[in-house]
C-alpha cells in the first residue's frame, strides 16, 4: 500500500491457480523427451542395415514376410552370397508393432505426429499407422488417436498425449506387392514428433524369408586312375556335400540392446531335411560316416557344426536324413546378436 511499509509473504506452488508446480516456466518448445522404436526397447540404439551408425534414430524391428503359396529359393552357390528368387505372389499384409514413449512436460495435451514411409521398390507398397486395440491393429480413431491416415506410400496418424510420461504401442500395417526378391531387406522408416524440439526415428526392416540355405558339392578323391578333368569322379571316389544355413538379417554388436526386435528362430523350429534317394543316393553307397552334432567337417567328423543339433536317420549307408538345428533348446539369431546365426551341415558319400 502506498505510504506504508512493505510486507513479506510466502506463497507456495500449490496456491498458484491453474498450473502444477514445475510447469510455470515452460516455454512451449523445450523439455520432455520422445522416443519411438521396438516394443519394450523404444529408446534402444541400433543399425538397421548393419552399416549406418548405431543410434536411437537407427534402431529397428525386423519381421519376416511370407506370401501365401510362395516358394522362397536361393540360387546362389557361395555361402554368405545369396541370390533370392522373384516372388510372384501378392499383395501380402504384414503388421509390425512399435511403440513410442513421451514425457510431456507442457502442462497440457500435446499432439504426437507419426509418419510412416513404405519401401520404395518394387512399386505398390503401402503403409498405414494404426492404434493398438487388444493386441491387434485398429485403423479407426479414438479419444486419444485423433487421426488415422489412409494407406499409401506415406501415412500420418496423430495421438493426443496427456501431461506426464506415457508409453503407447501402435501398429504399422504394410501391404507388400508381388515382385519382392526373397531374402532381401526392405527398409520402412517411421518418424515421430511433438511439433517442437522432440522427435525420433525408428525403422521396420521387412524380409521375405530370412533363413538361407546354400548347398555345395566338391570331389575330395576322384577314385580314377591317371589325370582326369576337374570335378570328375569314378567308382570309389569320395564326394563332400555341405549345406550352409544362416539368418541373413542385418546385425552387429550394437543389436544386443534390441534383441526383442528380432523374430528369433526358437528351439526346434529350424529343421533341414536332406533327401538323396533320387539324386546322390542312386550313384553312391549312402552316407560314408554317421552324422553327429559338433562336427568339424574334416577327417571323419561330419554332421552339423552346431553342437546342440539332433539327427534322425543319419547313420552309415543312409540316403536321407533330418537335422533339427540347435536341438529342442537351440535358437538361430541375426548376425551380431547373442547366440548362433550360422552353421554348416556336411556329409560324405562314396561313389559306386
Amino acid at each position: 500500500t502506498a505510504g506504508s511499509s512493505g510486507l513479506a509473504t510466502t506463497v507456495s506452488a500449490s496456491q498458484i491457480p491453474g498450473v502444477a508446480s514445475g510447469a510455470e516456466c515452460y516455454t512451449g518448445g523445450s523439455g520432455g523427451s520422445l522416443f519411438t522404436g521396438p516394443v519394450g526397447s523404444n529408446a534402444a540404439t541400433g543399425s538397421y542395415d548393419g552399416v549406418v551408425a548405431a543410434t536411437n534414430n537407427n534402431d529397428f524391428t525386423a519381421r519376416g514376410v511370407f506370401p501365401a503359396g510362395a516358394t522362397l529359393a536361393n540360387t546362389g552357390t557361395t555361402p554368405g552370397t545369396w541370390i533370392g528368387n522373384a516372388i510372384a505372389q501378392g499383395p501380402t499384409t504384414v503388421n509390425v508393432e512399435n511403440e513410442f514413449a513421451y514425457n510431456n512436460v507442457s502442462g497440457g495435451t500435446k499432439t504426437i505426429t507419426l509418419t510412416a514411409t513404405a519401401p520404395t521398390s518394387p512399386a505398390g507398397w503401402t503403409v498405414r499407422i494404426c492404434r493398438n486395440a487388444a493386441g491387434a491393429p485398429s485403423c479407426t480413431t479414438s479419444a486419444t488417436w485423433t487421426a488415422i491416415g489412409a494407406a499409401g506410400s506415406t501415412s500420418t496418424s496423430t495421438y493426443n498425449a496427456p501431461t506426464g510420461p506415457s508409453t503407447v504401442s501402435y501398429w504399422a500395417v504394410y501391404s507388400a506387392p508381388a515382385g519382392l526378391t526373397a531374402f532381401s531387406r526392405y527398409d520402412a522408416p517411421i518418424y515421430a514428433t511433438d511439433g517442437g524440439a522432440n522427435s525420433n526415428w525408428t525403422h521396420n526392416e521387412l524380409y521375405p524369408g530370412y533363413v538361407v540355405l546354400t548347398k555345395q558339392m566338391s570331389v575330395q578323391t576322384t577314385g580314377c586312375s591317371g589325370a582326369v578333368p576337374a570335378g570328375t569322379v569314378c567308382p570309389g571316389g569320395t564326394v563332400l556335400w555341405t549345406i550352409d544355413y544362416r539368418d541373413v538379417m542385418a546385425g552387429g554388436a550394437s543389436e544386443s540392446g534390441v534383441a526383442t526386435a528380432f523374430p528369433t528362430m526358437t528351439g526346434g523350429t529350424l529343421v533341414v531335411t536332406e533327401d538323396g534317394t533320387a539324386t546322390w543316393g542312386t550313384t553312391s553307397n549312402g552316407l560314408k560316416e554317421a552324422l553327429a552334432a559338433g562336427a568339424t567337417c574334416s577327417g571323419t567328423s561330419y554332421g552339423d557344426t552346431n553342437a546342440s543339433s539332433t539327427f534322425t536317420s543319419g547313420t552309415v549307408g543312409s540316403k536321407s536324413f533330418t537335422v533339427q538345428v540347435g536341438g529342442a533348446a537351440g535358437a538361430l539369431t541375426p548376425n551380431g546378436a547373442a547366440g548362433t546365426h550360422q552353421g554348416t551341415i556336411c556329409f560324405r558319400v562314396t561313389v559306386k
